[in-house]
């Protein structure tokens, strides 16, 4: 399947393509590269890495087998900027 735009029916895979859908203009970006590429799947597996680091600061914080990884979460205002900046940012 050719694509309308110059740009992308001569992409010589160099490059990994925008996982939009339609780009502004409505044209498809996409989907004609939807068996060659895996950037959307990247996307997420990148997304997932990031919520398991969060997850990771939170658990970090009990050393001493304690259970309860919630305990005394807003007590440290440190601990709480730093991850208002990592969830945030």
């Amino acid at each position: 399947m050719a694509h309308p735009s110059e740009k992308y029916r001569n992409w010589d895979g160099e490059y990994v393509i925008s996982g939009m859908v339609k780009g502004i203009d409505g044209m498809p970006i996409y989907e004609p590269f939807a068996n060659t590429t895996p950037s959307r799947h990247m996307t997420f597996i990148f997304n997932l890495f990031v919520c398991f680091q969060i997850f990771n600061l939170i658990c970090a914080r009990k050393i001493h087998d304690e259970l309860n990884v919630f305990a005394g979460l807003c007590e440290n205002m440190l601990f709480i900027w730093v991850w208002i900046i990592i969830v945030v940012g």
